[in-house]
């Protein structure tokens, strides 16, 4: 009877490792639940934060103002690949 309590297929081993299992999912279920209200509020500020959508245009789409300059700078090492201009 106690073999079957503690090792049966019902027994506290089983349980216990059903009760961590359970844990787990909470927590995941926890993560999930705050990356879900982070994406929202994400979503929320691409829809109507013009401040972001500013800023995604411009990071992603290379959009600028009208009158502004853009500088381009070429990364360390891509000078030696560009060709030698002579002087006349």
């Amino acid at each position: 009877m106690i073999g079957t309590l503690l090792f049966g297929e019902m027994g506290i081993s089983r349980y216990l490792h059903l009760r961590d299992h359970a844990e787990q999912l909470d927590r995941e279920l926890s993560d999930l639940q705050r990356l879900n209200s982070e994406l929202r509020t994400d979503l929320d500020r691409v829809q109507y934060d013009t401040t972001r959508i500013e800023e995604l245009a411009r990071e992603r789409l290379g959009y600028v103002r009208k009158g502004e300059t853009v500088y381009q700078l070429a990364p360390v090492g891509e000078k030696e690949r560009l060709p030698a201009v002579k002087a006349p």
